[in-house]
C-alpha cells in the first residue's frame, strides 16, 4: 500500500500521508496497559513497537524523493468494532507518532512542527487510520475527506445549552420511571 495520497485545493494538488494499522490495538494502547504492552509479545512474536514500525514502513515508500512537512497535522482515527462507549483520551498514540516520525515525513514531533488530534468511531473492525497533512491545509482536508465529521447539520444539532441537556436527561429519567411504574403495575414486578 502506498501511503502518499493527494487532495486538491483550488486546483493545486496537496500531498498527505495515510497509514492504517489493522490489528486490535485498543487493548495494548489503553493507557493503563500501555507500559506492560511495550514488553509483551504479540501473537506473531513481535513487540507492539516492532509491529507498528514494520507496518509503517511496509506502507511507506522511502525509495522515492518523498515529501517532508515542516509543520504537519496528524489525525488519528481509532475505529472500534464493539458497541462499548470508550474514552478516547485513555489511549496512548505516542508509539504511532514515533514510528511515523522515523519515516522523516515530519521534521519533528515537537509542538512547533506537529499538531495532533484523535477521533473515535464505530466500525465493522478494529483498526487505526492515521493522516499526516500539511498544517496549512488541514481545514480544507477535513472539509473534503471527512464530510461525516464536519457535516453542518450534524454539528449544529450537537451544540446545545446545558439547560437543554439537563432537560433532556430529566425527561429521559421521568420516562424511565413511568415505564418502570407501568411494568410494576402490569407484571407486579417490584424494582
Amino acid at each position: 500500500m502506498e501511503s502518499l495520497k493527494f487532495f486538491e485545493v483550488k486546483g493545486k494538488k496537496i500531498p498527505y500521508y495515510y497509514f492504517v494499522y489493522d490489528k486490535e490495538l485498543h487493548v495494548l494502547l489503553r493507557r493503563r496497559n500501555y507500559f506492560k504492552a511495550l514488553h509483551t509479545k504479540l501473537d506473531d512474536g513481535r513487540s507492539l513497537v516492532e509491529f507498528l514500525m514494520d507496518e509503517t514502513f511496509r506502507q511507506f515508500n522511502n525509495e522515492e524523493n518523498f515529501y517532508v512537512f515542516e509543520r504537519a497535522f496528524m489525525l488519528v482515527v481509532h475505529y472500534f468494532k464493539d458497541h462499548f462507549i470508550r474514552d478516547i483520551d485513555n489511549y496512548v498514540y505516542k508509539p504511532i507518532v514515533d514510528c511515523i516520525k522515523k519515516t522523516r515525513i515530519i521534521k519533528d514531533d515537537d509542538y512547533s512542527n506537529l499538531a495532533f488530534s484523535y477521533v473515535g468511531q464505530k466500525d465493522i473492525k478494529d483498526c487505526i487510520e492515521v493522516y499526516v497533512i500539511p498544517f496549512l491545509y488541514f481545514g480544507a482536508f477535513m472539509r473534503q475527506a471527512f464530510y461525516d465529521f464536519t457535516d453542518p447539520y450534524i454539528s449544529e444539532t450537537q451544540i446545545r445549552t446545558i439547560n437543554d441537556v439537563e432537560e433532556e436527561k430529566r425527561i429521559q429519567k421521568q420516562t424511565l420511571e413511568e415505564r418502570k411504574k407501568r411494568e410494576e403495575e402490569i407484571f407486579n414486578i417490584p424494582y
